[in-house]
């Protein structure tokens, strides 16, 4: 008797281990897909109109992404999370739900009308500065927060989808060393007649 009851506890103990286990398990893959993708955690999440207010309020320069439904934002969650791990102590950025009954009166209320799609729009100091017209990467989004008022590089313009930008490297590769036949523009953000010539070159 005392060993048949002996192997009774134990097997009782090994059921319980292995549920402790599973119930490990299963909690750390639900905190691990609550958390989302590195540095998603930086991104403010308000979940109401009030405080959604208070995050614009309390941030001097905040890059709000507001989307019409959570499934059009999950594709841009990991751009933000790596965006956010760049521009921390730099600005703030920020994601609202206008899907939702609550969160559709909220972006009514203030303006914000995604439809079918996430917009982005910066605030200064708690008030609506402008549209971010730019394209919605990870580089463009931390090229814009750290100089909001910076002419955008070329190669964050839409319409530049057909150009092909080069740096030293990709011109010594691409260009030089194949001795490639290409028409290659040299330009300057700042320069006037590169502005200019900008839709030609793209056409």
């Amino acid at each position: 008797l005392p060993i048949r009851s002996a192997r009774m506890h134990s097997r009782q103990g090994m059921r319980a281990l292995v549920w402790l286990l599973l119930v490990a398990v299963a909690t750390g893959v639900a905190l691990v897909h609550a958390a989302g993708p590195k540095g998603w955690d930086k991104v403010e999440q308000p979940g109401d109109m009030k405080e959604l207010k208070r995050v614009l309020r309390s941030q001097k320069s905040i890059l709000l992404t507001a989307c019409s439904s959570e499934k059009l934002l999950s594709p841009l969650k990991s751009t933000l999370g790596a965006a956010a791990e760049q521009l921390e102590g730099v600005g703030t950025l920020a994601v609202f739900d206008c899907g939702s009954k609550e969160g559709k009166k909220t972006c009514k209320s203030m303006k914000i009308a995604p439809e079918n799609s996430c917009i982005m729009k910066h605030f200064l100091d708690g008030e609506f500065s402008k549209d971010f017209d730019r394209r919605q990467s990870t580089s463009s989004i931390v090229a814009f927060m750290t100089d909001p008022n910076a002419d955008p590089a070329w190669s964050e313009s839409p319409t530049a989808k057909d150009v092909v930008h080069l740096n030293d490297k990709s011109l010594e590769k691409k260009v030089l060393k194949p001795k490639a036949k290409a028409f290659v523009m040299f330009y300057a953000p700042w320069c006037g007649h590169c502005k200019a010539a900008k839709p030609e070159y793209e056409a």
